[in-house]
């Protein structure tokens, strides 16, 4: 009888352990999303088919659960950021939807409208503060993106993105 319990809790241990680095190791928060999980490169925008020519290609869209982060890195220094905002995404038929109408007890409505605080699209984007925005998705193989967006302020104007997966 001493021998099975010598043998039982070195194995119980190790399948505890075991079972803890699985659980632990999660990364996609609240189950898988598909492609869309992970960091995005925005790599160029274009403006009714001409490139964008203040663009440099240092935003990153990052994806988890239903939250979506939008980076912006600085130019000169690739490691430093200037800036991150915070929305969510869902993505609707042929289309990716990003909301950025959400306030907290810090940053209201007001700071969103004047590009402050942390729930507003990036100006770099061209999306508006204070509604959900409808991205058509153009293609997707997977590891690359094209979406377009027709602004609703100027509908005279489509923005198209392309996206490469980091």
């Amino acid at each position: 009888m001493k021998t099975i319990k010598h043998i039982y809790l070195p194995v119980r241990t190790l399948l505890i352990l075991v079972m803890s680095v699985i659980f632990c190791g999660c990364t996609h928060n609240n189950g898988d999303i598909g492609q869309w999980f992970g960091t995005w490169q925005i790599t160029s925008i274009d403006i009714n088919g001409s490139a964008e020519k203040d663009y440099h290609g240092n935003m990153f869209w990052k994806f988890q659960n239903n939250i979506i982060e939008m980076v912006l890195l600085d130019v000169e220094e690739p490691d430093a950021t200037i800036a991150c905002t915070w929305g969510t995404w869902a993505e609707d038929a042929d289309c990716l939807l990003l909301n950025f109408t959400h306030t907290d007890n810090e940053y209201d409505h007001e700071a969103g409208e004047n590009w402050q605080g942390r729930y507003f699209p990036l100006g770099e984007s061209h999306l508006p503060y204070g509604e959900i925005s409808r991205l058509r998705i153009v293609s997707s193989d997977g590891n690359k993106l094209t979406l377009s967006y027709e602004s609703t302020s100027q509908p005279d104007i489509v923005y198209t993105y392309t996206l490469i997966k980091r």
